[in-house]
């Protein structure tokens, strides 16, 4: 007895590109919420600051990445000369990313994880 079976996964594969990008969606809101204290704040007067800057990117190159986007942020990130101010932002550092991924990784996969799991 032969028995022939056909099955279509394109709602599946629709279902889990829908999710997939919730989870992006998620897990860059996290990583900018939970990295925000670690972004260096600057004193100058009509200055934008770092910590304003995050953009999550529209298109498909920059979907995956969160930018700082001006024109100080590669030499602030690197921490090139710098003496950050932590009298109002006490853990302002170079580097702020690795030091949020080290405190809040865990936290990270499993909002992702939630997501996959119950759609939230």
């Amino acid at each position: 007895m032969k028995i022939s079976i056909d099955v279509d996964f394109s709602r599946v594969r629709k279902d889990l590109e829908v999710t997939k990008e919730k989870a992006y969606h998620t897990l860059k809101n996290a990583v900018i919420r939970d990295t925000d204290p670690y972004v260096p704040f600057s004193n100058l007067e009509n200055h934008t600051h770092l910590r304003e800057t995050p953009d999550i990117g529209d298109n498909a190159k920059e979907k995956k990445q969160v930018i700082y986007d001006t024109d100080y942020a590669q030499r602030v990130y690197k921490g090139t000369g710098m003496n950050f101010d932590k009298s109002r932002h006490p853990k302002a550092t170079a580097k702020w990313f690795e030091k949020s991924k080290k405190a809040n990784i865990k936290k990270w996969i499993k909002s992702v994880e939630d997501v996959f799991r119950n759609g939230k």
